[in-house]
């Protein structure tokens, strides 16, 4: 049975998954650490060890990051929730933003092929469509 020495921290589950939605939402943001630390007013040093699960984050110091990376500390929480919710389409958009979406997404597509492949595929779809309505 291993002893626990009263200044070890043991690195929790908790921490890591925190940490590690951290790392996301700041990569996807393409902010450095050192962009979050600077904000934060830590040393990239600081916000690596936050994201390994190496340091126990306050709940104030979550609500700096959380604020660095323009998002909520809720934001951060429920981060993996969040992400399975953005492979689910019918989750994802609801019927008053659909075509709202629908231009954002295509604004993001930067490749021609892709974006002829989408309007293949729509065109594809609206022709099943009027197929099976003169049924």
């Amino acid at each position: 049975m291993t002893k626990l020495q009263p200044n070890k921290r043991v690195v929790t589950k908790t921490d890591e998954e925190i940490g590690f939605r951290i790392r996301q939402i700041r990569q996807n943001k393409k902010l450095s650490q050192e962009d979050v630390g600077a904000i934060c007013g830590v040393s990239y040093q600081q916000i690596q060890k936050y994201e390994l699960g190496k340091s126990r984050l306050s709940v104030g110091r979550l609500t700096q990051i959380a604020q660095a990376l323009d998002v909520t500390a809720s934001d951060i929480l429920d981060y993996e929730l969040k992400q399975n919710q953005l492979t689910n389409p019918m989750q994802r958009w609801s019927v008053h933003n659909i075509d709202k979406a629908a231009a954002q997404l295509w604004g993001r597509i930067r490749c021609k092929r892709q974006k002829y492949l989408v309007i293949e595929l729509m065109d594809t779809l609206q022709r099943d469509s009027e197929h099976t309505t003169n049924r």
